[in-house]
């Protein structure tokens, strides 16, 4: 359907949040914490259906920058992942419901980048009405 966010590991949350919001006019529409209440990732606002995610990290990035996967919006996951497996791509593991109320499901490429396929929900946190 179309790329639906790419995601990238920061140094500096805050200043990630002044660069794409304050100076680029993107805007922050929600953050997610993890088990411990701490930021476990961003998600900011480029267009309707198109998303930028971003985690906190203190790991050195690598030559692959901190690029950390590729999101792919889908209408139907479980027919996506069916016509993935009769193509001999073996996905990652089953389908789970992530905390933005959203499916995924996991592929990795044969350079080990990491692809997340995501159906959106009714509930899904980058549709809520009040953003």
């Amino acid at each position: 359907m179309h790329l639906g966010h790419n995601a990238y590991a920061v140094k500096d949350l805050n200043k990630t949040i002044d660069f794409y919001c304050k100076g680029l006019g993107f805007k922050e529409l929600f953050t997610i914490k993890n088990d411990a209440g701490d930021p476990w990732l961003l998600y900011i606002k480029v267009n309707e259906r198109e998303f930028l995610e971003f985690f906190p990290s203190n790991e050195e990035f690598t030559t692959n920058g901190s690029f950390k996967h590729l999101c792919l919006h889908v209408d139907d996951i479980h027919k996506e992942l069916d016509g993935i497996k009769s193509r001999g791509i073996v996905p990652d593991g089953p389908v789970t419901q992530g905390k933005d109320n959203n499916y995924q499901a996991w592929l990795t490429d044969p350079d080990g980048n990491r692809i997340e396929l995501m159906q959106l929900t009714a509930e899904a946190l980058q549709l809520r009405s009040d953003t």
